[in-house]
């Protein structure tokens, strides 16, 4: 790699950052969401933020001034992601996916600060990467099972794999061709790791992934003939390529047929969700709906033949920016791919190939967000700016010393205090998880969660602190309901849970467990019937959740209770013929028990009725329903 040392970093300084990014890389390899290990995210974004302020608003600025167009969209991107949080639709959904986003950028800027520690850096993710897909070959071997731990979708793990593999395996190139004579046991050794790695590769089942080393293999095979290198490295190579895809094909238990009626759903699916995306754009042309807003609109505009997705993702990270972020964010991300594509010409124009690797593994990831959701999975964004953090994007050995520039210093300085400022709000999230949420591993929260004036003190502050989170005035709403329970009498109590249950729904209009709680409360309390607006009465509130997500088992199995004990069967059964029926396949995969439930009921129903144009449509669903398996969302240690 090329050394440049843009700020006097000590040794010290240098390998604390590189500890830190590997800490937070291998942290964020096992989060799953912020409902499920909040903590572990924020330990990993403060890792990071204690690297960038470990560097100093000096250093940073001298580095901005030495690599400004670098240094510019880095802190272009974050600047957007700020004021497109204050524009979301919803500030909840918005807040902790920012962060996810920004990890890109801020990593950028503190690798490129490790000068020479930057080979040690990719020495630590490719050993975490090692075990990763030791972990997963095993699994091949043993089980025959699919790689994608620990990462929630194996398309991802893919693109974790070729980030690592790509520059690995051209530094292996690239010695043999020019470099130092490598010893015969380090030679074995890469050469394993590499195997390990393109075995756990192919056996994610991702074909894109496959794909870009294949072209990465290619480019490789083309660069020798066309330099007249030794041909020998990059025959072995792909002889390990050879081996380990046969190695899949012999060990996969179920292998991916790749036929045209899959192909053809697929695309079906990936064209509803982008013709969703680019509606949403049109709707908010200017600032976007906000980050992670997508899947909250994407409910209740879902295109019937999208029976496959969670619908959290676009499968475009272009299209997905541009329809969350607006013009600026997509235009972001379309910037760093020009300056890859400019890079990668200019090293062939000028022959320079030390860091072809690199080059090729964020070329890559830019063509995969095409059609995933790269840049949206924490670890990945972390992962991407580490990798383009190692470029020399000048494309010289001789970066220069910038001066120390006053105002970039204030920038530096200001962007430093804002990041700790949000981080603080991102604890406070954490906390309010633990507590409120009861979730585990969260420091401090099992003396507030045990006690119940605790909880309500807690969730009063934290709407205090962040006015902008639902979570804690329905959390207020819940306690004050609670209490209610022990002084049915009182009035005040009453009161004080129904306005904390509509402020919960002012602050959180997109959470259908807001509805759902407010529901519950309404049912249990006839006495605040009177008050209630025309929206509030009952069987609307469950009505207006089943608008936002026909699929809320909760929602749906509450309006059969309530059609039953109104004696107005009716209404529960067009609700499941003209919002719920269509939806039967996607659901059956999430709750099989709860599909067929429905199917059985609108099957009686439709008997009852004698409608055979119904009983048809029914018994189509029936024949699509029967091979439908639930998914088995596996995780590691949580």
């Amino acid at each position: 790699m090329t050394s440049y040392n843009l700020s006097p970093l000590s040794t010290r300084q240098r390998l604390l950052g590189t500890v830190l990014i590997v800490v937070a890389f291998a942290g964020l390899s096992i989060f799953y969401g912020a409902s499920i290990n909040l903590n572990l995210f924020a330990v990993a974004v403060c890792g990071v933020l204690i690297g960038l302020s470990m560097i100093g608003p000096s250093r940073l600025a001298r580095s901005m001034a030495a690599l400004p167009v670098g240094s510019g969209l880095a802190i272009g991107t974050l600047i957007v992601l700020i004021v497109g949080y204050q524009t979301s639709l919803s500030k909840d959904s918005s807040f902790v996916p920012s962060w996810a986003l920004a990890l890109a950028p801020m990593a950028y800027l503190l690798v490129r600060e490790l000068g020479d520690y930057r080979e040690k850096l990719m020495f630590g993710l490719i050993t975490v990467g090692a075990v990763f897909a030791a972990t997963s070959v095993w699994q091949l071997i043993t089980a025959g099972a699919r790689a994608g731990l620990p990462l929630m979708d194996p398309n991802n793990y893919g693109c974790l794999l070729y980030l690592l593999l790509l520059p690995s395996i051209h530094m292996l190139l690239h010695r043999a061709w020019s470099g130092p004579r490598i010893s015969t046991g380090w030679l074995v050794v890469s050469h394993m790791l590499v195997f390990l790695g393109l075995v756990a590769l192919f056996a994610t089942q991702s074909r894109t992934s496959a794909v870009i080393v294949g072209v990465a293999l290619a480019v490789w095979v083309g660069l020798a003939l066309w330099r007249r290198l030794s041909f020998k490295p990059v025959a072995f190579v792909l002889a390990l390529a050879g081996v380990a895809l046969l190695t899949v094909n012999l060990a996969l238990v179920d292998l991916y047929a790749l036929d045209s009626i899959s192909v053809r759903e697929g695309l079906g699916v990936r064209g509803a969700l982008n013709k969703a995306a680019l509606q949403m754009f049109l709707d908010y042309p200017f600032t976007g709906v906000g980050v992670y807003v997508f899947p909250l609109l994407y409910r209740f505009n879902r295109d019937v033949s999208d029976q496959e997705t969670a619908g959290g993702f676009v499968h475009n990270d272009y299209l997905q920016t541009l329809a969350e972020g607006g013009p600026l964010l997509v235009a972001c991300l379309v910037a760093f791919a020009a300056f890859t594509l400019i890079r990668a010409i200019r090293m062939f124009r000028n022959a320079e190939f030390e860091q072809l690797g690199l080059i090729m593994a964020l070329g890559g990831v830019l063509a995969h967000a095409s059609v995933n959701f790269v840049f949206y999975t924490p670890v990945l964004a972390v992962l991407v700016g580490c990798v383009a953090g190692m470029v020399d994007w000048r494309g010289t050995n001789d970066m220069e010393q910038a001066k120390n520039r006053s105002d970039l210093k204030g920038l530096a300085f200001v962007l430093l205090g804002f990041g700790w400022l949000c981080w603080s709000y991102l604890g406070l999230d954490t906390l309010s998880q633990g507590v409120l949420n009861r979730q585990a591993g969260v420091p401090f929260a099992g003396n507030l969660n045990s006690d119940p004036d605790s909880m309500l003190n807690f969730a009063r502050v934290a709407q205090t602190l962040n006015p902008n989170r639902g979570m804690p005035v329905l959390a207020e709403a819940v306690l004050l309901e609670q209490l209610l329970i022990g002084m049915p009498a009182s009035q005040d109590l009453r009161d004080a849970a129904l306005d904390a249950y509509r402020r919960a729904r002012r602050v959180d209009p997109w959470n259908p467990y807001v509805n759902l709680q407010m529901y519950r409360f309404v049912r249990s309390n006839p006495a605040v019937s009177g008050s209630l607006t025309q929206e509030e009465q009952p069987v609307n509130l469950l009505l207006q959740i089943i608008a936002l997500d026909p699929t809320f088992v909760p929602a749906i199995d509450a309006l059969m209770q309530y059609a039953q004990d109104v004696g107005q069967e009716e209404i529960y059964a067009r609700v499941l013929q003209k919002r719920v029926m269509v939806w039967l396949p996607w659901l059956a995969q999430m709750d099989k028990g709860a599909a067929l439930r429905y199917l059985a009921y609108l099957e009686s129903w439709s008997k009852q009725q004698r409608d055979n144009a119904l009983q048809e449509q029914l018994r189509t669903i029936s024949e699509r329903l029967t091979p439908i398996q639930a998914i088995d969302q596996q995780r590691w240690f949580y």
